[in-house]
């Protein structure tokens, strides 16, 4: 029974990433952020500084940040049966989940940002007060220059007709540009939590850090995930990284803790499990998984499983006997 406990832990992982992580406290001082948007006087007249464009190029694209993983594009007869292969569905889903979230909050900067600035100083922009159509809060967001290349940006909201004291942080981060527009590394927090208060459509909680480079037309991200919940319903914490190459290859790394292998006592320790996907720009791919520490002790139990372009099973094996071995290593891409 341990052992398919294992296996459906996996599922669970699968499944979190649907309603998003729990609750989390509100974005902190490590990470640097401008000055509240709401104490600059907004206006609308019109100031002879530098053009809003430099600053509107310093505000990271969502396309250029898009966590991409490769759909089928030929027949592969390699495949042990019919069935999608396991731990490219985990692959798929956390990658899809993570995304949602950070594209949400970049498409909102750009949504703003697509109208002029309502206030302009020498180093500095902020556009808003901004209400979208049908939306129940009004945004602020403010770009501020502090070094040759260098931003810091910080999105707040607050209920639409409320005071300016209800402004809440939802966005914050900063950015050294690339040389293509809207590109760049640097790193921003979302408060998920407050975004949810403000957009009740939003089903995603907790907060997370992400740290970015796609200067270079390859992707680089990594997020932490605070206040993700466990099955137990308590507070945990998850780490994701995602990287493409420039010929479309990628890699996909998930390490979270949970209540796994829950010993006969009963008692509660968590144990760590990790998961790392490659695959070719083709789809095809191999996933290595290991479930570590807690109730396991010393032992360690392994998962290895490829797929072919079709995202179906070519190999599985594991070193517990938890599922029957399938087809043959030779036919792993990696």
């Amino acid at each position: 029974m341990k052992s398919q406990r294992l296996w459906m832990m996996f599922s669970f992982a699968i499944g979190i990433f649907a309603t998003g992580c729990g609750s989390a406290p509100p974005l902190g001082s490590g990470i640097d952020t401008v000055a509240d948007a709401t104490n600059e006087p907004v206006t609308k007249k019109k100031v002879s500084f530098e053009s809003d464009r430099e600053y509107k190029d310093a505000i990271l694209s969502s396309s250029s940040l898009a966590l991409k993983v490769p759909e089928p594009q030929k027949k592969n007869n390699s495949a042990t049966s019919y069935r999608i292969a396991y731990f490219y569905q985990m692959t798929y889903k956390i990658s899809t989940s993570i995304n949602r979230g950070i594209v949400r909050h970049l498409n909102l900067l750009e949504d703003i940002s697509a109208y002029p600035a309502t206030v302009r100083s020498k180093n500095k922009r902020v556009w808003g007060p901004w209400t979208p159509a049908l939306s129940p809060s009004t945004y602020v967001f403010a770009v501020e220059k502090t070094a040759p290349g260098r931003y810091n940006y910080i999105l707040q909201g607050k209920p639409k007709g409320s005071s300016n004291r209800a402004y809440l942080k939802v966005f914050a981060g900063t950015i050294q540009r690339g040389l293509l527009p809207r590109r760049g590394a640097g790193s921003f927090v979302m408060d998920l939590d407050v975004a949810r208060r403000l957009d009740p459509s939003s089903t995603l909680r907790g907060r997370s850090q992400v740290v970015y480079d796609n200067r270079k037309g390859e992707i680089k991200v990594a997020v932490t995930m605070k206040g993700f919940l466990d099955s137990k319903g308590k507070p945990s914490q998850a780490h994701y990284q995602y990287y493409l190459a420039n010929n479309g290859n990628g890699s996909f790394k998930y390490a979270y803790k949970d209540d796994i292998a829950p010993n006969k006592s009963g008692t509660s320790v968590q144990e760590t499990a990790v998961v790392h996907s490659r695959w070719l720009r083709g789809g095809a791919g191999r996933a290595n998984a290991a479930v570590t520490g807690g109730d396991l002790g010393a032992s360690k139990v392994l998962f290895t499983e490829c797929w072919n372009t079709l995202f179906r099973r070519t190999y599985y094996a594991d070193n517990k006997n938890i599922k029957p071995t399938e087809g043959n290593a030779k036919n792993c891409v990696f």
